[in-house]
């Protein structure tokens, strides 16, 4: 759904921006005084790895359904564009809420 240019934006831009300001942040004064798990594996974390994949599927669902039942939404027709002009297939609201959708994911996770 979403074009070769959304990825780049997606993968290049955002993920250079996350990276850079994350290196810039400071480190915390203190310890806490609390080790972390020694499990990745723990009921705490693969629930906290289901909670989100859940709540980025229900929106993402959730704002398709809106799409498709909002009054002034036209389905997409695909049949009049040639295989060979695959970047013709982007140019419709799907695609658009699709790339809104997961750029806000991908800076979230």
């Amino acid at each position: 759904l979403m074009s070769a240019l959304d990825w780049v934006y997606l993968d290049a831009i955002v993920s250079l921006l996350v990276a850079v300001s994350l290196s810039w942040a400071k480190p915390d004064g203190r310890l806490h005084p609390s080790r972390p798990t020694s499990s990745l594996l723990s009921l705490v974390h693969l629930a906290s790895y289901a909670t989100q994949i859940g709540f980025a599927a229900l929106t993402t669902s959730l704002v398709m359904l809106w799409l498709r039942t909002s009054p002034w939404f036209i389905p997409f027709d695909a049949s009049n564009i040639p295989a060979f002009a695959w970047w013709l297939f982007t140019r419709n609201y799907e695609a658009t809420c699709f790339f809104i959708l997961i750029s806000m994911q991908v800076l979230s996770a």
